[in-house]
C-alpha cells in the first residue's frame, strides 16, 4: 500500500490499524476501517455556528481576490446540512450539497456545464481514502480562478498515537500533513496557502 498524499510505499510490521508515513509524515489507514467497525461523525455543534459558517465564507471570499462568489459546493455536507442552509440564506450564493445521501454525488460534476467559485470541505478530507480523486473532480468542475477550503486537523498536531483524531470510530483513514497536501495539491494541480494549523487553501493553478 502506497502512501495516498506523497505515493511512499507505507510499510508497518505492527499490525496497527494506522501508520505514519516515512516521507510526509501523514498518517494513513492500512485497511478499510468500515469493514473493521461501523463508524460514525456526530458533527460537533461547535464547528456548526453562524459565527464560524460566516469566517469560512469570508476566508473564501478573501481567497478568491474579489472575483463575486456566486456558485458553490458544500462537499461532506453531512446529514444535518448545517453550512449548506447558512449558505443558501445568502441570497446571492447557489449551493449544491454533497454527500454520500444526496441527490447530487461528486461523479456528477464531470457532466456539468457550470463552474463553482468554491468547494467547501470542512472537516471531510480525513473521511477520504483516496483524496487525489475527489480533489482531481473537483478541479474539474471549479472556474479558472476557483479555490477548495479545507478545514481538518493536520497530522503535524498530532504528536503521538493515540490520539482522539486518530480513531476508527469516527472514520478518519487519510489524515495528512501539511507536506503531504502540499505534495498532493501540486499533483493534480492546485496551489496551496495554509491560512492556520487548521485551514488550507487550495487554488487550481494553470
Amino acid at each position: 500500500m502506497n502512501c495516498p498524499a506523497c505515493d511512499t510505499r507505507l510499510i508497518d510490521g505492527t499490525g496497527s490499524i494506522y501508520v505514519c508515513c516515512d516521507d510526509c509524515g501523514s498518517i494513513i489507514a492500512t485497511r478499510s476501517i468500515t469493514d473493521l467497525i461501523e463508524t460514525h461523525n456526530d458533527s460537533p455543534d461547535q464547528r456548526n455556528t453562524d459565527k464560524l459558517h460566516q469566517v469560512r465564507l469570508d476566508r473564501a471570499e478573501k481567497a478568491m481576490d474579489g472575483v463575486p462568489i456566486d456558485n458553490v459546493i458544500d462537499f461532506g455536507c453531512g446529514k444535518s446540512q448545517d453550512f449548506t442552509r447558512y449558505l443558501k440564506n445568502i441570497d446571492y450564493i447557489r449551493v449544491t450539497p454533497i454527500d454520500i445521501d444526496t441527490p447530487i454525488q461528486l461523479d456528477d460534476l464531470i457532466h456539468e456545464h457550470s463552474l463553482y467559485d468554491v468547494c467547501f470541505m470542512v472537516e471531510v478530507i480525513e473521511h477520504l481514502k483516496s483524496p487525489s480523486y475527489e480533489l482531481s473532480i473537483i478541479r474539474q468542475a471549479l472556474r479558472p480562478d476557483g479555490v477548495v477550503y479545507i478545514e481538518t486537523t493536520f497530522a503535524d498536531s498530532i504528536e503521538s498515537l493515540p490520539h482522539p483524531y486518530v480513531d476508527p470510530k469516527i472514520g478518519h483513514c487519510t489524515i495528512l500533513s501539511k507536506k503531504g497536501l502540499t505534495l498532493l495539491a501540486k499533483e493534480i494541480g492546485y496551489l496551496v496557502e495554509f491560512l492556520n494549523d487548521n485551514v488550507a487553501i487550495l487554488k487550481k493553478a494553470g
